[in-house]
């Protein structure tokens, strides 16, 4: 079951899979805050200061991204299926199966809270990105969004479809409640 305190954007769900998208209004600030950066960048720039295009190109860029991410949010989103979880970003989507991590957890980085993971002894992948994540973090893994809920509403709710998968996978019935 999801959560529905803050309204994650929902474009499907099923009993086989859901898919949640970021929150428009968490990519707002950033947008006009971009924007701001950008008409400083033109003001250097008309007093020819060399400096400016280096804001103006690189919070352009970040205007763009975020200007999608109001307008399209669908550019980027989380599929949780029975067998695994797509992360969806502007440039590529990545699947992990339930039984590659361990389960999910919260952990604060860089003042963020974000939901994290790590990989289970038998997955292979990714070696070294994994230590330097876990060095760095203290974690192999994490879901770059919240999709509009609470990194502990999507983190129980991770697990619960992990568990749903298990279950599945041993020819048993999720627990009453579970998705």
């Amino acid at each position: 079951m999801i959560p529905r305190r803050k309204s994650p954007a929902i474009a499907k769900e099923t009993p086989q899979e859901i898919t949640l998208y970021p929150s428009r209004k968490a990519w707002l600030p950033v947008l006009v805050i971009s924007l701001v950066f950008c008409v400083i960048g033109v003001w250097m720039i008309s007093k020819d200061d060399w400096r400016g295009w280096l804001g103006l190109s690189f919070f352009g860029l970040c205007a763009l991204v975020s200007a999608l991410m109001v307008t399209f949010p669908q550019v980027s989103s989380l599929r949780l299926t029975i067998d695994g979880f797509y992360m969806g970003s502007l440039i590529r989507t990545q699947f992990t199966r339930w039984r590659d991590v361990t389960g999910f957890g919260v952990a604060s980085i860089s003042m963020n809270k974000m939901v994290v993971f790590n990989y289970s002894a038998s997955y292979s992948g990714q070696r070294f990105g994994r230590k330097v994540a876990a060095d760095l973090a203290g974690w192999e893994g994490a879901l770059p969004d919240t999709y509009g809920m609470s990194a502990d509403e999507l983190a129980n709710l991770m697990n619960s479809w992990k568990r749903r998968s298990e279950a599945q996978a041993h020819g048993e019935k999720p627990a009453t409640g579970e998705t």
